[in-house]
Formats: structure tokens, C-alpha cells, sequence
């Protein structure tokens, strides 16, 4: 019997096997980045339930968000809003694997137990109440550009995973409506990699630079890159749930 059972759970849910792989390819393409710990956060109206998954850093504001189409927790059992904190996504992560066929998922914000014909896993959640949305949460800024990662963008895709420089440079010019992404060190000596890009509406000229760590195990040939002076936001988005993340650039 489930350490979980004797107390009623905050939520019980039966998830069929592409509920479970849209829940595990979600937290999959969070443990690939640099996050401190993950946030569950279940919420309920009076029309619809949601699911978002907040990847937290080291200093506790949002960096990716993750959420779930509302079809994703049709028929679950919710009784009330509540949060789960996971400190180690990747053992998580491993172990939800173990029942990617489907499973059985009763919570409350302290333990998670899941269960399939079988295999039994109670996992004790982590701290989750000191979390903050700062500036990367809000996105008041301007967009300056917006940047169509379509299959011409490998070159620049794979450039990132060769050289060792550590910046991504965004350099957009307004009167040639183009953004140079380059792939190198902050102030471009020595070699770097240049990709030139066209959008279709471009104000005024800028120039943002982020760590290339941060964006190179987020970025994907389906999504679109959206610059602001002081966030660089993109968005994956899969059958069943969208992530957005928000990369902070540097002054």
C-alpha cells in the first residue's frame, strides 16, 4: 500500500500513456537547462483546471513556464489549488520513465504517489513556497524582434554547439529589417559565427546579448525567438503543452 494512502490526496488523476509522455517530454526539456528546482502548480476555476510547471533558479524567479493544453486534466479529481516543489528533476525524471505506459498520480503538495499494474512510487516533494516572477514573469518591455527558427536556422543551431565561445549577440538593423545573431565573445574578437535573419517589421536598431549556455538546449527548429531589451523569449510548443522560456540578457 501507498505511504500516501492515508490521508486523502489533493488530486487523483488516471493518465494514459500520452498524458504520461507529454508530462515526461515537458520535464525532460526542463532538466536540459540551468534550473535550480521545479515548481508544480495546479490550479481550478469554475470553468476549467490547469497545470503549469515553473522552472525556478538560483535566485528563485521563473525561468521557463510550462503550460498544459486544459484537455490535459480532463477527468482529473482537484479539490483544491495547491503547489509541489521537486529539488532533483532528473531523478525524477528517471523514475517517471519506469511508467511511461500510463499511471495513476495521487498528490497533495507534500508527496506524490504513482502507481501502475506493477509499480508503486511515493516521491517526497521539495520546498515550493519561496518562488518569485520577477521581470522575466511580466515582460513589459518592447519587442524588438521576432526571430522565425525555421529549418535554415540549423547552421546557426549547430554553430552553438561547436564554438566555445561564451555569448549570443542579437544585432538588428532597421533599415535592412534583419537581425545578425552572432556566436561569439561579448565584444566579437577573434573568430565567431554570423547568421543574418529577415523579420518582417523591425522598429530600431539594437544590439542584446545572452550566455549561449542558456539558449542552446532550448532552442528548436519550431519555435520562434522573440526579443526584448532585457528578456529573450522563446516558445516550444508540443500536442499537449507549450514552454516558454524567459532568458535574461546582460547589461
Amino acid at each position: 500500500m501507498s505511504a500516501a494512502s492515508s490521508s486523502s490526496p489533493t488530486l487523483t488523476a488516471n493518465f494514459p500513456a500520452d498524458k504520461a509522455k507529454a508530462l515526461i517530454t515537458a520535464l525532460s526539456c526542463l532538466s536540459k537547462v540551468q534550473i535550480n528546482k521545479i515548481v508544480l502548480e495546479f490550479s481550478k476555476t469554475d470553468t476549467e483546471k490547469t497545470l503549469f510547471i515553473n522552472a525556478v533558479n538560483s535566485v528563485n524567479t521563473v525561468f521557463a513556464r510550462v503550460k498544459f493544453d486544459a484537455s490535459f486534466l480532463d477527468g482529473v479529481d482537484l479539490q483544491e489549488n495547491f503547489k509541489y516543489g521537486i529539488n532533483d528533476l532528473g531523478d525524477f525524471v528517471g523514475l517517471l520513465e519506469i511508467f511511461k505506459a500510463g499511471f495513476v498520480l495521487k498528490m497533495s503538495n507534500e508527496i506524490a504517489s504513482i502507481s501502475s499494474d506493477e509499480n508503486y512510487l511515493d516521491y517526497y516533494g521539495g520546498e515550493e513556497s519561496k518562488i518569485r516572477c520577477g521581470p522575466d514573469g511580466e515582460l513589459e518591455s518592447d519587442v524588438l524582434a521576432t526571430i522565425k527558427c525555421d529549418d535554415s536556422f540549423k547552421s546557426l543551431m549547430e554553430a552553438l554547439g561547436r564554438l566555445t565561445f561564451e555569448h549570443i549577440i542579437f544585432k538588428g538593423s532597421a533599415e535592412q529589417k534583419s537581425v545578425a545573431v552572432s556566436v561569439a565573445d561579448k565584444d566579437v574578437r577573434g573568430n565567431n559565427f554570423t547568421k543574418k535573419l529577415s523579420v518582417p517589421t523591425l522598429e530600431k536598431n539594437f544590439r542584446v546579448v545572452i550566455m549561449k549556455e542558456f539558449l542552446k538546449n532550448v532552442i528548436t527548429t519550431s519555435c520562434d525567438v522573440i526579443v526584448h531589451q532585457d528578456i529573450i523569449e522563446t516558445t516550444r510548443v508540443d500536442d499537449l503543452f507549450k514552454i516558454d522560456y524567459y532568458i535574461s540578457t546582460l547589461t
